[in-house]
C-alpha cells in the first residue's frame, strides 16, 4: 500500500495508474535541512516515559524491523546503501556506526578529509536518511577497543568534566587511565589496542562524550558492544547504570524524539535476572557448509541457554526484547565453502 521511488519523482502518467495504490512518495535524491515530520498514528512512534527510556511496545515494533547495517565509517556508497534501507523498509539499523578502525575510533577525524568525524560524515548520514524516512533509528557503538594513538589525541570538551563534576582541563582524554590497572585486555586487539574498564571514570567520560556526539547527529540509539568484557569490574552494574541515566538525560531534552534505545551484545547485564538494557543482541555464527548437503546452520552458543547458576533451560526474557544477529562476524576459511568465523562464547 505504499510505493517508494528512488532518485526521482513519479510522472504523471504513473501516479495517475498507480492512483489508489500510491499513498505516498518519497525521494532522497538532495541533501535538505527540512526533515519530514512523523506521522503520529504510525506503528513506529517512538513513546517513551518521563526519562527517556522507549517504551517495551517501541522497541519491539523497530526490532521486528531492524537490519544489521554495519561499516560506515567513510561515508561510501551513501545513495546505494539508502536505496536498501528504503526499499526494504527497514526502520532499525542497528550497528550502524562502530568504527572499530584507528584512523577514526578515539580522535573521530575522518582520515579523508580531516574534518570532525560526526559532522562530516555522521550528521550527512542521518540527515539524508531522515529525510528519506524520518522514522528511521540508527544506532551507534561504544566498543570494547580503544586505540591509544587516537585516544590520547581527541580534545575534552569542557560539558564532558560539567557531567562528571570534574574540575575543567585543558587536555585530551588519556588512553592509560581507560585500560584495566590488572592488565586485563590491555593489547587485546593488538599493540595500544585494548579493552577499557568502564568502572573507571575517564572510560565513563569517553563514553558519555561519544553517545552525546551521537544523539547530536541525529541516532536515537546506543550500543553498548560487549558490555561483559568492558564490565568486568562492574559486578552489580552499577557504572554502567549511572552511565546510562547520564545519557538518557541527555537525550530527554536533546534527541530528535526526545529518548534513546540502549542495548548491548549480552544476555542481560549485570545478570539475565537484572538487566538493565532496553533490548539484549546475541551473535549467532554460521557453520561451516557441508559441500555435500549444501546445509547452512547458526551456531546459537550454549551458553544462551544457560542461567547464572550454570543450570540449561530457556533464556530469560525478562519482558526484554532480544535480538540475534544472523552472520555477526565472518572471515576466511579455506577448509569450507563459506564460514562467519565463529563466535567464542
Amino acid at each position: 500500500d505504499e510505493l517508494r521511488i528512488y532518485n526521482r519523482a513519479l510522472t504523471e502518467s504513473e501516479i495517475q495508474e498507480l492512483s489508489g495504490i500510491v499513498k505516498k512518495q518519497i525521494c532522497f535524491s538532495q541533501v535538505t535541512d527540512s526533515i519530514k515530520q512523523v506521522d503520529p498514528n504510525s506503528y513506529f512512534k517512538f513513546e517513551t516515559d518521563c526519562n527517556g527510556k522507549p517504551t517495551t511496545e517501541t522497541v519491539k515494533a523497530y526490532l521486528s524491523r531492524s537490519v544489521m547495517f554495519s561499516n560506515n565509517h567513510d561515508g561510501r556508497f551513501l545513495d546505494e546503501k539508502i536505496g536498501t534501507i528504503i526499499s526494504t523498509q527497514t526502520k532499525f539499523l542497528h550497528y550502524f556506526d562502530y568504527s572499530w578502525t584507528d584512523e577514526v575510533m578515539g580522535s573521530y577525524f575522518d582520515y579523508f578529509n580531516q574534518k570532525d568525524y560526526f559532522d562530516s560524515n555522521e550528521k550527512l548520514w542521518a540527515r539524508q536518511i531522515h529525510q528519506s524516512d524520518p522514522e528511521i533509528i540508527l544506532e551507534g557503538g561504544l566498543m570494547e577497543y580503544i586505540y591509544k594513538g587516537s585516544i590520547d589525541k581527541t580534545p575534552i570538551p569542557s560539558w564532558a568534566f560539567n557531567e562528571f563534576n570534574k574540575p575543567v582541563e585543558n587536555r585530551n582524554f588519556r588512553y592509560n587511565d581507560m585500560i584495566f590497572t590488572d592488565g586485563y585486555g590491555v593489547n587485546e586487539w593488538g599493540t595500544d589496542r585494548s579493552i577499557p574498564d568502564i568502572t573507571r571514570t575517564e572510560t565513563r567520560m569517553y563514553y558519555y562524550y561519544l553517545a552525546r556526539r551521537y544523539i547530536d547527529s541525529g541516532f536515537e540509539a546506543i550500543w553498548f558492544g560487549q558490555i561483559h568484557r568492558t564490565g568486568e569490574n562492574d559486578i552489580n552494574g552499577g557504572y554502567t547504570k549511572d552511565l546510562i541515566d547520564r545519557i538518557r538525560k541527555y537525550a530527554k531534552d536533546n534527541a530528535r524524539r526526545k529518548g534513546v534505545i540502549i542495548s548491548s551484545h549480552t544476555l542481560g547485564f549485570p545478570n539475565p535476572e537484572n538487566n538493565i538494557f532496553d533490548y539484549t543482541s546475541w551473535p549467532a555464527a554460521n557453520i561451516h557448509l557441508d559441500p555435500t548437503t549444501k546445509k547452512l546452520s547458526m551456531d546459537i552458543p550454549p551458553s544462551y541457554y544457560q542461567t547464572t547458576s550454570g543450570k540449561t533451560s530457556a533464556p530469560p526474557t525478562n519482558n526484554v526484547p532480544h535480538i540475534f544477529d544472523f552472520d555477526y562476524w565472518g572471515c576466511p576459511d579455506t577448509t569450507s565453502l563459506f564460514s562467519a568465523g565463529g563466535y567464542q562464547s
